[in-house]
């Protein structure tokens, strides 16, 4: 299965059908968004979207129309929000535009680190708050990210674990999946500065009040390794740390990544691999071997993750938190449980 043809959900539709969707004709618009941004100029982006949330509440009713529009609204909202309105408050019938849509979409009522770089058009459609080279090239990166790891996902979702060979495959194509979120990763260290990012992408993502509840603006605690690290050991982990970050983060992943997880932990007991593999310590050395393998991958990631993270918090206000509303401390925990199940998944040796 090739990476564009895995679903965003139970339908048939993919990340690049919505991709090149407009359902609110908002095309030329969002062309000018970034100049828009530079000139603060609240009160264009204010009518641009109040004059769409009526086309939305009267044309977006399929599935993916408004998995489109919950991209393009987000990133209007979001843009008004940086620049100190409250895009809730000023434009009228939001909020409940926001709440139908994820209603319709069956995610949550904004837009997520999958509108804001899977679902992102790839050529002059692309959407963005800044417009600069560094942002396409951080809205590129997420989106090669989430891609791999969707057939990651994919691959482990059907499987056994009493299959040595066939979860072997799998845990072989999750591996792959790794090395190409930490090329994303170093090339993002490599080429957006601290400064940047904090300074002029940052302010992009701040948490949106809708129905009562806060919802965090788009970030990487979103993407599916979320899934993947519940697969390999997570499922049944107390830390409360841990279950904090995964019970605030699950609902951010799309309808089919979620059936994906439910579909692996219910055909596997509930098991995750690392627990699994302790307790059949001379038996499925494929699978052994592959699961290792991939949770040395995902320490290789994180590691160049938490000083991206790092480095972007040195220069921010004390007190400050990420996109997801966390400090890297939250990536020491996960390293530390990666290495953790690099142990007992092993059995010996060093993580």
């Amino acid at each position: 299965m090739s990476i564009e043809s895995i679903p965003l959900s139970r339908e048939s539709f993919t990340y690049h059908d919505i991709a090149e969707l407009d359902p609110l004709s908002l095309d030329e618009i969002m062309i000018l968004l970034p100049e828009l941004n530079r000139r603060q100029d609240v009160e264009s982006i204010n009518t641009v979207l109040s004059e769409v949330v009526c086309t939305s509440q009267y044309n977006v009713v399929s599935q993916e129309d408004a998995l489109a529009a919950l991209r393009d609204l987000d990133f209007l909202a979001s843009s008004l929000l940086r620049h100190g309105a409250q895009p809730l408050q000023s434009v009228d019938g939001l909020e409940g535009e926001l709440m139908r849509l994820g209603n319709v979409a069956g995610t949550i009522p904004r837009g997520t680190v999958f509108t804001y770089a899977s679902i992102n058009p790839l050529d002059e459609r692309m959407r963005s708050f800044t417009g600069t080279t560094e942002e396409a090239l951080f809205i590129d990166s997420v989106r090669n990210g989430t891609l791999a790891l969707d057939l990651a996902l994919t691959s482990l979702s059907d499987k056994s674990m009493y299959d040595d060979e066939g979860m072997a495959e799998a845990l072989t194509t999750s591996a792959a999946a790794m090395d190409t979120m930490i090329a994303s990763i170093i090339n993002v260290y490599h080429t957006i500065t601290p400064e940047f990012f904090s300074e002029q992408m940052r302010p992009y993502f701040e948490p949106l009040v809708i129905g009562g509840r806060k919802f965090t603006g788009a970030g990487g605690a979103q993407m599916q390794l979320l899934a993947i690290d519940r697969v390999l050991w997570g499922n049944n982990e107390t830390d409360p740390e841990y279950q904090g970050f995964f019970n605030e983060n699950y609902e951010y992943l799309t309808p089919t990544q979620k059936e994906s997880l439910g579909h692996f932990l219910t055909r596997n007991s509930q098991t995750t691999l690392v627990e699994w593999l302790e307790s059949h310590p001379d038996e499925y050395p494929q699978m052994r071997q592959e699961t290792v393998s991939l949770l040395r991958k995902i320490k290789k990631f994180r590691y160049p993750h938490r000083r991206v993270a790092k480095g972007n918090f040195n220069i921010r206000k004390k007190g400050a938190v990420g996109s997801g509303s966390y400090t890297p401390d939250i990536l020491d925990v996960l390293i530390s449980k990666t290495e953790e199940s690099i142990l007992r998944a092993t059995g010996e040796g060093d993580a």
